[in-house]
This record gives C-alpha cells, structure tokens and sequence, in this order.
C-alpha cells in the first residue's frame, strides 16, 4: 500500500492533496484542508489515474469519508482542543484522587470498626480476669512437678562404664636394682 492522497470536487474539476506531516491523522488533515461542507474521500496512490490526464479526472463523492470544515475552523478547533485538553485531563486527576480518598476513607472505617473490636475484646478479658480468682492449689502444683521430673529428668542417666578387656594374671618379676658399687663380674 502506498501513500493515500485526499481528494475533494473543486471549480476546476478534483483537487488532490498530498499528506507530508505523519504526526496529522488523516482524517484530521483532510477536514481542515477541504472547505466547509466539502465531501472527501481517501484514494491509495496505486489506485490514481494517470497524472498526465489529471484534469480529466472524475470521482464519485456521493459517499464520502468526511466533510471539511476548512482551514480556519480547524485551527480554531485545535486551538480549543489544546485549552480543553488540560482541563479535561485535570477533570480526571481529580475525579481519581476523589475514588481514591473514598477508597482510604472505606478502608479507615474498617480499620476503625476493628480496632473497636479488639479494644471491647481487649476490656472483656481484663474483666474476665479480674474477676476470676488467682488460687495455687500448692500440693497439685508439687505434683505435677514430682510428675514432670520423673518423666523428663533434668540430668539423664549416665551411660554404662564401658567393660574392661580380658587381664591375663601374671606373676610380677622381680627385676633387682644394680648398684654401681658392686663390682660387675664381666669388668
């Protein structure tokens, strides 16, 4: 596909108008650049006669892609829109930060409604135990002590001595110590 070209009837037959500007969508481009209440119709360059018979050229506009509005409404139009868009955008900021602040309100309510709980649950226990006697049964307490030490010493019991090997009984020797004053019978 190639480069669509806006055509429109004018006093001397069809005008042509080339788009340069890609940033301009078409459709923008061809209002502003047809007069007022002018049909247009997009045209894709291969299906084009032969520009050597331009002025021969017919077209059928009784089903157009738009009309225009001319060049100076659709500056203005532009003008307005560059005003509208800011406001328009902030319209949205704001009505964002509005759904946000009635989601942060929903949310502290909740939170509120929680806290209120925990604090009636927190009151109901202090009460709870202040109430309540604080009695040690001291020979139920000896017990389960007594009960707890047999089936968890603090110290286990120690392993078995290992069992001494097999000793074999020899009679001692009686080695006699040499003195360096008796004579040695080999000097």
């Amino acid at each position: 596909m190639g480069t669509t070209f806006i055509l429109y009837p004018a006093d001397t037959g069809i005008a042509l108008t080339r788009p340069v500007d890609p940033t301009i969508p078409l459709l923008e481009l061809a209002r502003g650049t047809t007069p007022a209440g002018v049909p247009f119709i997009f045209v894709d360059e291969n299906e084009l006669p032969d520009f050597e018979y331009f002025d021969a050229w017919t077209a059928d506009f009784s089903e157009p892609d738009g009309y225009g509005i001319g060049l100076e409404a659709w500056q203005q139009e532009k003008e307005n829109a560059a005003i509208v868009a800011p406001v328009e955008v902030s319209a949205a900021i704001l009505a964002a930060a509005e759904e946000n602040e009635q989601k942060q309100q929903a949310e502290n309510a909740r939170l509120a409604a929680a806290l209120a709980a925990n604090e009636q649950q927190h009151t109901e226990l202090q009460e709870q135990l202040a109430s309540t006697p604080f009695v040690i049964d001291t020979a139920q307490l000896v017990t389960d002590m007594q009960e707890s030490l047999n089936a968890n010493p603090f110290l286990p019991e120690p392993p078995p001595l290992p069992t001494p090997p097999n000793t074999i009984n020899v009679e001692p020797t009686v080695v006699p110590l040499r003195n360096d004053s008796t004579p040695d019978a080999n000097n």
